[in-house]
């Protein structure tokens, strides 16, 4: 499983009601019950190698179950003033420190021989020096410390990946005690013994979308330009003008870099007048045709938009269909195929590329022939979902109080939002906040569970200042506060 996958799934918890204190004491009480079995009932040495953050956590809540049952000593890589006393690890370490047959030591040259010494004395070696977070290989002093592992005599056990993984230097332990479930790339080769251990996530966390899905977004570095961070392309329009600016605005409130609006001239003005910031790009007549395809085509290109958002107010035209036919099946970026578009793609089974597909009900069945089922029957639901998205070999965005998102392997819920979300229009802001995360990198399917909870999660913040007097400009104004929320950098924090 992807690593990042673990920090979605503790951040979901917390949306559900589970800490990360009580995820942690779940880890040391599962790495504690393991280091008790390996001592075989009598009181020995155990060694615990800590870090400041959540995985050296674990390590004190482990200390904490551990010490009736053997004598603990714990090095803090970084010493006591570097972990957060304000975070779960912290916390941790406060309990810890209240016991006074925990022996603890500071790690610097001058312990440096008594580290080692315990090392060589231990029974068992606890690695909780770095989790699944690292973005690059481990600095001082933690490299120093993987590199001392190696003169451990007793048996070396590492808590959810081995410190330093998939770098070099990494631990090279007997046994890896990996939270939940592996992470890509371990291996008996690098990870010893892989043991899965549950910790207390609850199922939702897995199965549901939450903030944690948000963690997907790739962070806008501070040297970036406006194609840095995405340019979308949304055709769309024709029949109905608002439609096409509320996708765009939408992705604009989404952190789109560029939004480029492909919409017929009839009603090319009337989106303009929007807002001063959409940069509407008029096609001839009063529908979108196929002897427009090229040019729109050629101009997307040649503005760099790596995505493509159809469909938002373009009506069902014979002519239409054709061009939507065309241009989704000579699109060579990622798409999200929504409203009159996707009666269109039923015809291109297998040849859509790299898209997220969101239909109602009533679209559904249009696309795929049958009735996804009863709104309330979300196991019938997904089952239709996951199988229309083999068919079409794409991904699928089934719209209801409950969505589904899926790609006919991988499957999530999205329970945010309210009832005031539904009128007119919010589905052009769902399609706008998918393109744009399109835009950004994110995988259709991705973009599909990430953009559900953001348009989701807007509703609910609209709902508690305006109740059942939601307009889709609601959503749109509210999508910022929703991003500052569960994404620190996003609203400036470090």
């Amino acid at each position: 499983m992807p690593l990042i996958e673990f920090k979605v799934a503790d951040l979901n918890s917390v949306h559900r009601g589970v800490s990360l204190d009580l995820l942690m004491e779940g880890a040391g009480l599962e790495v504690a019950r393991f280091a008790a079995r390996a001592l075989k009932g009598k009181r020995g040495r155990v060694l615990i190698l800590a870090g400041k953050g959540n995985n050296g956590g674990d390590g004190f809540a482990a200390a904490v179950h551990l010490h009736h049952a053997a004598n603990v000593t714990v090095v803090l890589a970084e010493g006591r003033a570097a972990v957060d006393p304000k975070g779960p690890a912290g916390r941790a370490l406060k309990r810890m420190a209240k016991l006074r047959d925990i022996r603890t030591v500071e790690w610097d040259s001058r312990t440096r021989p008594l580290v080692l010494d315990e090392l060589q004395r231990a029974e068992v070696v606890l690695d909780c020096l770095l989790g699944s977070g690292i973005t690059g290989p481990a600095r001082k002093p933690y490299d120093e410390l993987i590199r001392l592992t190696s003169k451990a005599r007793g048996s070396l056990v590492s808590v959810d990946v081995p410190s330093g993984f998939p770098y070099s230097p990494a631990v090279r332990p007997s046994a890896t005690l990996t939270i939940e479930a592996p992470k890509i790339g371990m291996k008996r080769g690098n990870s010893g013994r892989i043991i899965p251990i549950k910790i207390g996530f609850p199922r939702e966390a897995w199965t549901h979308t939450g903030p944690g899905e948000l963690q997907l977004i790739p962070r806008v570095p501070n040297h970036a330009q406006k194609t840095d961070r995405g340019v979308l392309a949304v055709v769309g329009g024709g029949p109905y003008s608002g439609a096409p600016a509320l996708a765009a605005l939408a992705a604009h409130a989404c952190g789109a870099g560029m939004v480029h609006i492909f919409t017929p001239s009839n009603v090319a003005d009337v989106v303009r007048r929007y807002d001063p910031s959409l940069i509407v790009h008029p096609l001839p007549g009063d529908h979108l045709a196929p002897d427009q395809v090229d040019p729109v085509l050629s101009m997307a290109t040649s503005f760099r938009c790596s995505a493509l958002a159809i469909g938002p107010g373009l009506g069902r035209a014979l002519a239409t269909h054709r061009a939507v036919q065309s241009i989704v099946s000579r699109w060579r970026g990622t798409a999200v195929i929504d409203a009159d578009a996707i009666r269109a793609a039923a015809d291109l089974e297998g040849k859509l590329g790299r898209a997220l597909l969101t239909p109602h009900s009533g679209e559904f069945k249009g696309l795929t022939g049958r009735s996804p089922g009863e709104a309330t029957d979300i196991k019938a639901r997904a089952r239709a979902a996951q199988e229309a998205a083999k068919s079409l070999r794409t991904a699928l965005l089934l719209k209801g109080h409950i969505t589904v998102i899926t790609d006919g392997k991988r499957t999530k819920l999205n329970d945010a939002g309210v009832s005031a979300m539904a009128v007119g229009g919010t589905g052009d802001v769902l399609t706008g906040i998918v393109g744009a995360l399109l835009s950004k990198g994110l995988s259709p399917y991705d973009a599909g569970r990430v953009g559900a909870f953001i348009g989701g999660a807007a509703g609910e913040v609209a709902f508690g200042e305006l109740g059942h007097s939601l307009k889709p400009t609601d959503l749109i104004a509210s999508i910022p506060r929703v991003m500052a929320r569960h994404l620190g950098w996003w609203g400036g924090k470090p």
